[in-house]
């Protein structure tokens, strides 16, 4: 067999550029209209990609490496606004505890401290919500 390896090729320039989130030019509008802007770019790109987690874990899954980069991408464009970076896990509302309010705040530290090796520069405040909203497990920015 050939074993462990590492394939490269060139890749089709349409389909690397199919999960990137258009970004428009913001100049001209008012700090309410970029907030906007900037909210409706966050979710579109967290469409394409929830941040996820494997049960108990703050390890973010190499999976959404792509979210990520975008979701920085994204707010290089905004840096003037502090974003929030909220953590959850699963269960119901009713079943929300210290453990869970604790593991999903430690998940989006996970995510400010990717997002910051990345170059991100904002405030990123972080909250743990556990399953408060029963979101399951993932972050929202």
């Amino acid at each position: 067999g050939l074993g462990t390896r590492l394939r490269m090729f060139v890749a089709d320039p349409k389909q690397a550029l199919e999960g990137i989130v258009e970004i428009p030019d913001a100049s001209g509008l008012s700090r309410e209209e970029q907030e906007k802007l900037l909210n409706r770019l966050l979710s579109k790109a967290l469409e394409k990609g929830t941040i996820t987690f494997e049960p108990n874990s703050v390890e973010i899954e190499i999976t959404v490496a792509d979210t990520i980069a975008e979701i920085a991408r994204i707010l290089k464009e905004f840096p003037d606004f502090a974003v929030r970076c909220e953590g959850h896990t699963k269960g119901k509302p009713v079943d929300n505890n210290a453990a869970k309010m604790k593991l999903s705040q430690a998940r989006a530290e996970s995510v400010r401290t990717a997002l910051q090796k990345l170059g991100v520069a904002h405030r990123l405040e972080c909250a743990g919500r556990g399953c408060a909203l029963g979101l399951g497990m993932c972050v929202r920015m």
